[in-house]
């Protein structure tokens, strides 16, 4: 995106559980993700549709974002940053545990991952869970 002469977008998308699509919003790449993520929140409120949850890219992890999902009661998935404060605090909490520790390998995989409930941001109010996880060959 940096660098770039060129026209940036968003998309985001609603599928049904059966993955057929529901509806979906383009927006421009400038607008700041929270306000597209509240209005499309305030849309699907007005459709009377039910969220089952909400999955995004690291582009959405910001207090902001996770406080519009919370107050609007939707289940997410955000990957993080390492702007998240508990995101180094997490990944130094977990580090050792999991590398190479046959009860945190996912099946079939080379990697190894655990979970910890914690303070994301500094100002966050609620603890959120984080996932971490090691692959072999690769640093942690």
């Amino acid at each position: 995106k940096s660098g770039q002469d060129t026209t940036i977008i968003g998309i985001m998308y609603a599928v049904a559980p059966d993955g057929t699509g529901i509806f979906y919003t383009q927006y421009r790449g400038s607008i700041i993700d929270s306000i597209a993520v509240k209005e499309v929140f305030l849309f699907i409120k007005n459709l009377h549709v039910k969220v089952a949850g909400f999955c995004a890219d690291r582009g959405f992890c910001c207090k902001e974002d996770m406080d519009i999902l919370r107050e609007m009661n939707v289940d997410f998935v955000l990957m993080v940053t390492s702007k998240a404060d508990g995101f180094t605090k997490a990944k130094n909490q977990l580090r050792d545990t999991i590398k190479n520790n046959i009860d945190k390998w996912i099946e079939g995989t080379e990697i190894f991952g655990d979970k910890v409930q914690i303070q994301l941001f500094k100002t966050d109010e609620k603890k959120s869970f984080l996932h971490v996880f090691y692959e072999l060959n690769c640093k942690l």
